[in-house]
Formats: structure tokens, sequence, C-alpha cells
């Protein structure tokens, strides 16, 4: 009896479909310039982002990253643990954003609390 192929994604690397999919020009040739960069092609650069690029590393996330970093750094050269639990809340925060989305959310919620 033949087997009933489905669109279903499997383990193999071969399986794929073709879908027709319209994209920015600003962002054709972000990708195309990333194409130069690691010598690949347009769907290889393409499926990476989709499956690795949730939350992109922005200069938004950069600072927010940076604040958590000056803030532990200078709770510890004080010897103080009381800022701890505020930092602690903005990793959690940090964590959710790049797990949820939507910092602007995340960074009204943390003012609120503090």
């Amino acid at each position: 009896m033949a087997e009933k192929k489905t669109n279903q994604t499997s383990t193999k690397k071969d399986d794929a479909t073709s879908k027709s999919i319209r994209f920015p020009s600003d962002l054709i040739k972000k990708i195309e310039a990333g194409i130069d960069d690691v010598n690949t092609d347009f769907s290889k650069v393409v499926i990476y982002r989709l499956r690795h690029y949730n939350r992109p590393l922005t200069s938004e996330i950069v600072v927010k990253i940076q604040n958590i970093v000056n803030h532990s750094l200078a709770a510890a050269q004080r010897g103080s643990t009381e800022p701890f639990s505020r930092i602690q809340m903005e990793v959690n925060d940090l964590w959710k954003y790049l797990k949820y989305g939507d910092m602007v959310f995340q960074e009204n919620y943390t003012e609120k609390k503090q």
C-alpha cells in the first residue's frame, strides 16, 4: 500500500514545500548582503532566520542587558545584596520578552513594579 504524503515537516532534509511570499525591498537587501557574507543562498538564510531569530538582538535589548550588568557590578562593588531582587526582576522581564515579545510592555511593567 502506498504511503500518503502530507505537507507536514519531516526529518528529511529534502522534504520542502515551495511557497510564494512577498518581502519588503529593504529586507531583501539585508538578506542578500548576508548571503555574500556566509557564501550560501537566499532560501537557506531565510530558513535560518525564521528558525532562530524569533527576537532579534536590537539596540534596545543590548541596552537592557548592559544596564543589568552595570547594576549587578555596582551592587557587587558596594557589597550590597539589596538591589539583586530588582536586578533579578529585570532579568526575568528580559527573558519574558525574549520568549513572548513586546519589549514596551515589559519596560512599562518593570517601571510600575519599582
